[in-house]
């Protein structure tokens, strides 16, 4: 403790306050969010106050998992993708950095999968009738449509442009249909196919397809050769017309033919 140019006493004591700058060691998040989901995987976006030496992710309390992110990088900011998960299903995720050998960990954040496709409206409908059908999208990717019955495909991926339309079933689809037809009063499956491009789910439904004889089953030739579709139709003792077609037995059985 010198005084002036001298060395002062030998002993003594002197006290002051220091403030000392506050460095911190580990990294804090900043933001997080979770900028689009889909059928079965969502992104999540994060970003540090402070480059880091380690990153991972996990999903609902689950396993710590490394960070492979399609944008940015990964030890400062980045987006990256968490994959392989349901439709339709409610997930948390939280984050967590290494720096310094301190770890910190973000909020817990909730994030849900689009649900797929699904019927709305779809009821029994009469051969021949249009069928109104109504259903939902929320992923708005890709819908097509499959028909079938006892096995035998009727429709096969019909691109649906709209969630509302009237089907109308074309003539071959009809005589396919037709054919496949064991009873007046048949269950016809109709399947939804939600496509992502990378894969595919499906719902379904059951209705019954009610035949009435509503069916064009004869040929008939014009003048000019051309062969022409046509209903039968008969008239019983009171003059009144009937619908009909056309049967045919093979292997004992009687079947509907065209």
């Amino acid at each position: 403790m010198p005084n002036g140019s001298g060395w002062g006493p030998e002993w003594g004591e002197a006290s002051a306050w220091v403030w000392l700058k506050h460095i911190p060691r580990q990294a804090n998040f900043t933001s997080v969010n979770i900028p689009a989901t889909n059928l079965n995987k969502f992104d999540v976006y994060y970003n540090l106050d402070k480059t880091v030496e380690a990153m991972q992710y996990r999903v609902n309390g689950g396993v710590w998992q490394n960070i492979y992110p399609w944008w940015g990088n990964w030890n400062k900011e980045a987006t990256f993708s968490i994959e392989g998960l349901t439709p339709n299903t409610n997930y948390t995720v939280q984050l967590k950095a290494t720096v310094n050998g301190i770890d910190t960990y973000s909020s817990v954040y909730n994030a849900s999968t689009y649900d797929i496709a699904k019927f709305t409206f779809l009821n029994k409908f009469t051969f021949g009738d249009v069928i109104n059908i109504s259903k939902t999208n929320p992923s708005g990717k890709n819908n097509y449509l499959t028909i079938k019955t006892n096995g035998i495909t009727i429709i096969n991926r019909r691109y649906l442009e709209t969630d509302n339309l009237a089907l109308n079933f074309t003539q071959e689809e009809l005589d396919i249909l037709y054919k496949a037809l064991t009873s007046c009063n048949q269950n016809v499956e109709f399947i939804l196919i939600t496509n992502n491009d990378e894969q595919e789910w499906t719902s379904s439904k059951i209705i019954k397809c009610m035949f009435k004889g509503n069916a064009k089953s004869i040929h008939y030739f014009i003048t000019d050769r051309n062969s022409k579709r046509a209903k039968i139709f008969y008239f019983d003792k009171d003059r009144e017309s009937k619908k009909a077609i056309f049967i045919v037995k093979k292997n004992g059985k009687w079947r509907w033919c065209i």
